[in-house]
């Protein structure tokens, strides 16, 4: 019973650190796409709220992918809208632990994508 209680833990802080380390990589990326939004559309222009639309791992667990949508805090004449922009954001479990393979909201993450 005891041997069963401390396995139950040790599963418990291994999957605590995974999601700790999750949440930090999406800060992370957060702050670089509210970097690239005043980077490119100009200092007066600032990402005024992130909501997650989903989240989760997948099947396999290698991967997790954030879905989001943020807003702008004003209109931007090139731009149709500036309400509920999409974005996505991809993690995935290599040998050294977790790292973001994609982020919509970071330019050079686009090119991959051609």
């Amino acid at each position: 019973m005891k041997r069963n209680c401390i396995l139950i833990l040790a599963l418990l802080l291994l999957l605590a650190g995974c999601i700790d380390k999750i949440s930090r990589l999406k800060k992370e990326q957060f702050d670089i796409l509210k970097s690239n939004v005043t980077q490119i559309l100009g200092q007066e222009y600032k990402v005024k709220k992130i909501n997650i639309q989903s989240e989760g791992y997948s099947e396999s667990r290698d991967q997790y992918t954030v879905e989001f949508t943020f807003d702008l805090n004003k209109p931007h004449p090139l731009l149709p809208k500036t309400t509920n922009l999409p974005g996505r954001l991809v993690f995935a479990k290599e040998n050294e632990g977790w790292r973001c393979i994609f982020n919509s909201g970071n330019p050079k993450d686009l090119f991959n994508l051609l």
